[in-house]
């Protein structure tokens, strides 16, 4: 009928290794679905969720940066350093 229906052998794809072709599918499902949720988005009800763990984040990088500031903390570090390289 002057029209090929696979041209890009998808579902040779398939046939030769299927668990690549469902793996490769399960990656693209979020985005195949535009009707009902943009994939890029937090939804709504996970978001106090996602901003707790954030806050919490921004807390222990907060005291990481702190504690690695101290001078007492690095002198202790820089001891323990020369005692492992012994």
């Amino acid at each position: 009928m002057g029209h090929v229906i696979d041209p890009n052998n998808y579902r040779k794809i398939m046939e030769k290794d299927q668990a690549w072709g469902e793996e490769q599918f399960e990656k693209a499902a979020p985005w195949l679905n535009i009707v009902f949720e943009d994939p890029e988005k937090v939804p709504a009800r996970d978001f106090r969720q996602v901003q707790q763990e954030l806050t919490e984040t921004r807390k222990e990088i907060w005291e990481a940066y702190w504690l690695l500031n101290n001078p007492a903390v690095q002198k202790f570090l820089k001891d323990i350093a020369r005692k492992n390289e012994r």
